[in-house]
């Protein structure tokens, strides 16, 4: 059996909005200014017909393999498999959960892809919302699950800027990829002869792309690349701890956030908050503060706050720190909670400063600053520890949703305000479960599984 990684979509029904991939109007960003290299429209058109031309290509080619290797297994790629109804620890009471089989995906090529995930939550009554109740479908989870796109190595990280997705992975791949089409748009390399770290944290905003890896270093690339979407051999930007050199967080990276004045803001195993100097025309960019917070203790998460002037900061003891932007002074929370379990993931939710909090245990708590009760507890749902949290804000007055993943291999969809699982999938990539999402669509990674005689695995070839 071999296990592949693939990028799923959950489209909720709504009217979608394409955009082409190509001919995009230049953005810029607050902490990246002036990013855009100037093209010439000969140069656009030439690539641009080249990789359309390509694209067609590599598609036939597709198209054929797939027929040949059906061809020789002469029976259906996906087996008929059953998954019985199951029960959620507590999540919903004593509510049965419908793990609706859910074993087949097709991309949009019509090619079917056998998968491991199903959807767990309450049973789905009807063919779905219309496109005027997209907010309402969110809740039900009754969307069309397809392939997004495919890659070869574990996806660690991911971002969605508009229709543009952007991945890293454990082999150091960081790729933008067309949501619609699942067409590749770009790729962004080191030029180094030794072998590329996997990628622990990345931040994306359609202008640049920004990645932190295992050994520590971050690099900034131009998300545009000259005469069109292609790809990059060296980073644009380095962030280093000094004019002599190193790396900007010994240990690791595990963090990366803007806040909303542009500044970058990075956090580490070294127990260190990093807030860093806006880019400009050196390649090294120099920090601006660094904020220790303690020696022994891993810094593991961080998320900016509402106000934009300060960043929380969760650590390995259990502890949550809020660090100020201007002067980089650290205040310990008083969470007023009998746990020491690690800090993990941490979002905030819009229009308060209310901070989510996901501990190590599988447990999702909410903080509200100014209040010294104790954090309200969320519904237990995941049995291992969370990797990443999220804000889906719904519009009208439907209350936002919150985004969770999990060892576990779970991800959830929660109604933050009564703190219980709407529904979730399950079956997913536990070591390095990453979601997102956006007003229509819910995309997360998994895998899919080549069965055969002959143990058939698509080639791993940069070709």
């Amino acid at each position: 059996m071999a296990l592949q990684q693939m990028a799923f979509i959950t489209s909720i029904p709504a009217p979608q909005h394409c955009i082409s991939a190509y001919g995009r109007v230049p953005r810029t960003s607050p902490w990246a200014p002036n990013l855009q290299r100037p093209t010439t429209p000969v140069a656009h058109a030439r690539s641009s017909q080249r990789h359309q031309q390509g694209g067609e290509g590599v598609a036939a080619a597709l198209a054929v393999g797939a027929a040949l290797w059906l061809r020789r297994q002469k029976r259906r790629l996906v087996p008929k498999l059953a998954a019985p109804p199951t029960y959620a620890p507590s999540a919903y009471g004593t509510r049965a959960v419908v793990a609706e089989p859910n074993h087949r995906a097709l991309d949009r090529e019509g090619r079917r892809w056998e998968t491991l995930i199903s959807r767990i939550g309450p049973p789905l009554s009807g063919s779905g919302g219309s496109s005027s109740s997209a907010s309402k479908s969110w809740r039900r989870g009754d969307g069309q699950m397809r392939v997004a796109c495919y890659e070869a190595g574990h996806v660690t990280a991911v971002a969605l800027h508009e229709e543009i997705l952007c991945i890293g992975t454990r082999r150091g791949v960081v790729r933008t990829i067309d949501v619609e089409s699942g067409a590749k748009i770009g790729d962004y390399f080191l030029g180094s002869h030794m072998p590329p770290a996997a990628i622990a944290a990345l931040h994306f905003d359609g202008s640049a792309v920004a990645v932190g890896d295992v050994q520590g270093n971050i690099h900034v690339w131009r998300a545009q690349l000259p005469g069109s979407w292609g790809f990059t051999h060296s980073a644009d930007w380095v962030m280093r701890p000094s004019e002599s050199g190193g790396v900007a967080h010994s240990g690791g990276v595990t963090g990366l956030t803007v806040l909303p004045t542009g500044c970058m803001v990075s956090c580490g195993k070294d127990g260190a908050v990093t807030f860093w100097d806006s880019l400009g025309e050196s390649r090294e960019v120099l920090p601006i503060q660094r904020v220790d917070l303690g020696p022994g203790k891993w810094v593991l998460t961080l998320c900016a706050s509402m106000s934009g002037d300060a960043v929380y900061a969760g650590l390995s003891d259990g502890s949550v720190y809020r660090v100020d932007a201007a002067s980089g002074s650290a205040e310990l929370l008083e969470l007023a909670v009998e746990t020491s379990s690690p800090v993990t993931a941490l979002a905030v939710l819009p229009g308060t400063d209310a901070l989510l909090i996901g501990r190590a245990d599988g447990s999702i708590q909410n903080w509200k600053q100014g209040e010294a009760q104790q954090p309200e507890m969320f519904s237990e749902f995941h049995t291992g520890a969370i990797r990443h949290l999220s804000i889906k804000p719904c519009n009208g007055d439907l209350a936002p949703l919150l985004i969770s993943t999990s060892t576990d291999g779970r991800a959830g969809v929660w109604d933050v305000d009564a703190g219980k699982p709407l529904w979730g999938l399950r079956g997913l990539s536990g070591a390095s479960l990453v979601a997102c999402g956006d007003q229509t669509r819910f995309i997360t990674n998994g895998v899919i599984v080549n069965r055969g005689p002959e143990q058939f695995q698509p080639s791993r070839s940069w070709k």
